[in-house]
């Protein structure tokens, strides 16, 4: 069984006013989806929060997690196998509170993800 882990450290380029590439592969242990590797070139804005939340849940904040996830919504797979909604939304909060993010910071951070998320993810 795998354990939640981060294998690689995130190290990031940043491009524009709001979006960031992967300097390297980044490549992590996820407790229910065992390893992730996102590759290098990877581009992300991070978490998607609207400007008005921005100082209660900061877009980069558990960037580890936001990547992770969009790496996840933008793929649906992981090498052959497929990944829900539900999983990646899922792998957020794990790498969230990995990362350290309190119980209520997480689930507020999730709990937006399975709102606005759904558009996304379609």
């Amino acid at each position: 069984m795998a354990t939640t882990v981060l294998i690689t450290q995130l190290v990031l380029l940043y491009r524009d006013g709001r979006t960031w590439a992967l300097a390297a592969d980044f490549i992590v242990s996820s407790t229910k989806l065992g390893y992730i590797r996102v590759p290098q070139g990877f581009v992300t804005d991070f978490n998607s929060v609207p400007r008005a939340l921005w100082s209660i849940l900061p877009p980069e904040c558990y960037g580890e997690a936001a990547v992770v996830h969009d790496f996840l919504y933008q793929q649906g797979h992981i090498g052959h196998m497929a990944v829900s909604r539900a999983e990646a939304d899922a792998a957020h909060y794990e790498f969230a509170r990995f990362g350290g993010a309190p119980a209520w910071r997480a689930w507020t951070m999730w709990t937006a993800i399975r709102v606005g998320g759904a558009a996304i993810w379609n």
